[in-house]
């Protein structure tokens, strides 16, 4: 009976003990969940979101996203005739965008911009008027960035207190070739110390298999067209961080060829994030290469490798309760316009890389909390290639040889000469006489004006653009549709044709002598910008979609430096110094 006794009294402890342990479970499940997000903002940049030029990809995905690429060229409200800044390139135009100043004011007229002593990136030049990410984070807001032009973590006023920022490792990606029985050897430079080289060793065996021997690691059988990462873990800055070493062959038949990148990390802002994207061995691949646009499976393929861990990482941020406002960049649009605009050929494979990325971006859209307001825009339009032209056969030897000639795409600039890039033209050179015999030249083949617009540094023209000031070229000048400009030493006026345009059989006794092997130079890439914003193809759509965003009048964001005062003032938050007013 004692016994028994006890046995209930310990049956009973029991019972009474297991209540709080389950309540405690209960507890600590509800402790777990995420906590509801601060979200406020959500600011995406697609580059090349022209609704036109994408229309003929678009038009063919079967089952898009209900909140992906379709969603906001059709439906998501907003202006279809976004006018962007001019020039309408895309380091000059984010910049912009996020300062409220014309690229006179910020210096930064093109990607690739002349100093007076040499070039250097328009992403990572210096710029004085204040961003909108430096102050609201001044502000006491938490900004989250990813890959948005100019937020490079260079100084605390272009950092963010969680992202990601568009990398350059410094070294191109390398194409070796192997032969069938072969090792062949190589070495993958380091990031930080360019003279201390890794080892890497690649084998072809006698049935052509590929396999990759790595300090690290080792790669059997390299699939065409299928990037393959080793990992690893590297010293960057004193800093142990996730590194990687892509692999992708190229070809197999007849030649065997494959790329090896360099060593990549996901570029971050310090901190905790950078550990977490280093935990998901998330790295930002250098394997796209702009030389392979010949090779389209092996450049889709990089592109996807790249969006891959870009699209992770963005998650990941979305994921974090604790930022007010997320900046968000996607170069694929713009990638893609750029090599395959009017590409018959390639239709179908372009348009499955669409509706892949229509599915990642629909995601993330999907993560954006209702009660977040969204933003999405285009930095430019887009515009085929018929004509590559050399730029130093229009200026002219004596015009060009006064100054320095710069071309992007649809855009040739005539700078100062080595030295400052301020000083005056010489009294020989007269800038407005140079304008308009440029203004007056026809494309040969058709007939039409060269050039849509040229603009002379100090006119009235310039200042109504807001390209003011001594940081602009002498000369800047527009070219109309479907022309693109190379400093090309070649003595030909016409370079290359368009690979999807003939030329026309009146013409054809007129360029009678071929430029390469019997057949004109085809041109890449298919499509660039770098033109006026008058030009239709030059303009882009921009999106409001949220509680308050949404009620922006229209006439409020016709165009670029109208867009951030305008979600400023509905949001409540402050502007930068350049928009105060």
């Amino acid at each position: 009976m004692k016994m028994n006794l006890m046995l209930l009294l310990s049956a009973l402890i029991l019972m009474s003990n297991a209540k709080p342990t389950v309540a405690s479970k209960d507890e600590s499940k509800r402790n777990s969940k995420p906590a509801p997000s601060r979200m406020k903002l959500v600011w995406m940049s697609l580059d090349g979101f022209q609704p036109e030029a994408l229309s003929v990809w678009t038009s063919k995905i079967k089952n898009p996203h209900p909140r992906g690429l379709i969603w906001l060229l059709k439906s998501a409200r907003g202006r279809q005739n976004f006018k962007v800044i001019n020039p309408t390139i895309t380091a000059p135009s984010h910049i912009s965008t996020i300062t409220c100043a014309g690229a006179g004011a910020h210096g930064i007229l093109d990607n690739n911009t002349w100093t007076g002593q040499g070039t250097t990136s328009g992403f990572n030049k210096p710029y004085a008027p204040e961003n909108w990410v430096a102050r609201l984070r001044a502000s006491g807001f938490r900004v989250g960035t990813s890959l948005y032009p100019s937020i490079d973590g260079v100084g605390e006023a272009r950092s963010s207190d969680a992202g990601i920022f568009y990398d350059n490792p410094g070294s191109t990606s390398q194409i070796l070739s192997v032969v069938k029985g072969v090792t062949v050897g190589a070495t993958i430079p380091d990031r930080e110390q360019a003279e201390k080289k890794y080892p890497i060793e690649l084998t072809a065996n006698a049935e052509g298999v590929v396999s990759v021997k790595t300090p690290w690691g080792a790669v059997s059988a390299l699939e065409l067209a299928k990037p393959v990462d080793v990992f690893f873990t590297t010293k960057i800055g004193n800093v142990d961080r996730r590194a990687s070493v892509s692999f992708m062959l190229l070809s197999q038949e007849p030649d065997i060829s494959v790329e090896v990148s360099p060593i990549q990390i996901m570029p971050s802002m310090a901190g905790d994030f950078r550990d977490e994207l280093d935990r998901a061995n998330l790295t930002f691949s250098a394997l796209r290469d702009y030389r392979f646009q010949s090779k389209t499976k092996s450049y889709l393929a990089s592109m996807k490798h790249r969006r891959r861990d870009v699209v992770r990482a963005n998650r990941l941020m979305l994921a974090k309760a604790d930022l007010d406002a997320l900046f968000l960049y996607f170069e694929d649009l713009d990638a893609l316009l750029h090599a395959y605009y009017k590409d018959q050929a390639v239709e179908s494979e372009v348009v499955q890389y669409i509706a892949e990325f229509d599915r990642d971006l629909g995601s993330i859209l999907s993560m954006i909390p209702r009660s977040a307001d969204l933003v999405v825009l285009g930095d430019h339009g887009m515009s085929a290639i018929a004509y590559v032209l050399n730029a130093r056969k229009i200026l002219t030897e004596e015009i060009a040889a006064q100054g320095t000639v710069m071309t992007g795409g649809g855009a040739l600039y005539l700078y100062p000469p080595q030295g400052d890039v301020a000083q005056d033209p010489p009294a020989s050179l007269n800038l407005e006489r140079v304008a308009e015999t440029l203004r007056g030249m026809q494309l040969d083949l058709t007939g039409r004006p060269l050039f849509g617009k040229v603009i002379v540094r100090g006119s009235p023209e310039a200042e109504a653009e807001g390209l003011i000031g001594k940081q602009v070229p002498w000369i800047m000048a527009f070219a109309g549709e479907g022309v693109a400009f190379k400093n090309s030493v070649e003595d030909k006026f016409l370079l290359a044709r368009a690979k999807w345009s003939p030329i026309p059989q009146p013409f054809q006794a007129k360029y009678p002598e071929p430029l390469n092997n019997g057949v004109l130079a085809t041109p890449v890439p298919a499509g660039q910008h770098g033109h006026w914003n008058e030009l239709s193809q030059m303009r882009t759509k921009v999106v409001l979609e949220g509680p308050k965003v949404s009620k922006i009048p229209a006439h409020a964001v016709e165009k670029t430096l109208q867009l951030l005062p305008a979600v400023a003032d509905a949001v409540g938050w402050p502007r930068p110094a350049s928009c105060a007013k």
